[in-house]
Parts: structure tokens; sequence; C-alpha cells
């Protein structure tokens, strides 16, 4: 559920415009950009205007699913290219915010409508414009993402409850000689279904 609090109501209930604020959280300094045709002040921060041009649809759902974005940001600045070619930027967290501004233009309060981690970056330039897409994925990608598979007999039949690949895998063999005879010895038994036991020299 989204609160809002009285000035934000009163707001909405009459005239009102509104932008919004993009903030990826790089350890660092965060990057901050707004794609109102000015600087913002908000959370504390600047938001510089100029570098994102534009916020992608969003569409709010009534359950978390997986939602992938793109930011498009304008690169003619080396600066943040650089920041994106030189830092370590996989998995960053990404904020979106919408701000509602009054008849007056005073801004009255903002909600958070989109939150995710990067997850993609492309780049394309020409001779006139450089420009730099990010992909992000919503936090809810970290739910739905397929649990760490081990290599041991268990966890297989969690996914394979029929494959008996592992069965054997509790079987340590701490070394493979090649051309020699080995420090450790090789088990005796099959290591399939069905293998008789064999006698190793």
């Amino acid at each position: 559920m989204i609160n809002l609090s009285s000035k934000l109501k009163k707001a909405l209930e009459s005239g009102h415009s509104y932008a919004h604020l993009l903030h990826i959280d790089f350890p660092s300094s965060g990057l901050r950009f707004t794609d109102a045709g000015y600087d913002v002040q908000a959370h504390g921060a600047t938001y510089k205007s100029g570098v994102w041009s534009k916020a992608p649809d969003i569409e709010v759902m009534g359950e978390p699913k997986i939602g992938e974005i793109t930011i498009k940001l304008h690169a003619n600045n080396s600066d943040i290219s650089a920041i994106f070619f030189n830092s370590n930027w996989l998995n960053l967290p990404v904020s979106i915010y919408r701000i509602y501004f009054d008849n007056d233009m005073t801004l009255v309060g903002d909600v958070k409508i989109w939150d995710g981690l990067l997850s993609g970056k492309s780049g394309r330039e020409s001779q006139k414009e450089a420009s730099l897409d990010l992909k992000a994925a919503s936090i809810w990608a970290d739910f739905e993402a397929a649990s760490g598979r081990k290599t041991n007999d268990e966890s297989q039949k969690l996914h394979f409850p029929d494959d008996n690949g592992f069965e054997f895998c509790g079987v340590l063999i701490k070394d493979i000689p090649w051309g020699k005879k080995g420090a450790t010895p090789a088990p005796l038994g099959g290591v399939g279904r069905g293998g008789g036991n064999q006698q190793h020299n």
C-alpha cells in the first residue's frame, strides 16, 4: 500500500504536474538524474537534468513478477561512460521515483514506482551523439531465480528424481594419477548402476 501525505493528496485532487527521479546506487557516489527540464533538489541531493531524457513505461502489476526496463542515458559527457566501463556496475540497486508539483511548481511529494538491479549494458556512438542503454530487472528477479545446484545426489534428485548420476559422488578420490601409481586407492565397486565389484590393481 502506498501512503500519501496530505499535501500530495491535495495536489493530486487539483492541478498538478510530475517528473521522475533516477538513482543508481554506486558505492562511492550514487548517480542521480531527472527527466525534468531542470535540476531537482530531493532526498537531500541534486538530481541532474539532461542525461536521462525519459522514464521508461512501468507497468504496475497486482502480483510480484520480474519486470525488465531499459534506462537510456545520454553519454556525450565522457564521465558517464567512464563510470560504467571502469566500475563494477552489475547488480547495483536502481530506484525510480515519480515526483509531484502543485500549480506553483512546488515539489509536494514523491512515490517510489520501481526498484531493481542493473543486469545489462550496451552503448551506441555516432559523430553527433553517444548513448548508454542500461538494462535493469526488478528486485523480484532474486525471488524467482532457480535455487543453487550442488553436485550431490540429494540436490540432483530434487530436480531429476530418477537420475542416479551423482549416486557415488560421496566417494572421494583426492588425486587422479597420470602414468603412475596414485596415493589414493580407487574405490571398489562399479561407479554406475548394475556394475559388479571390480578388482583394482
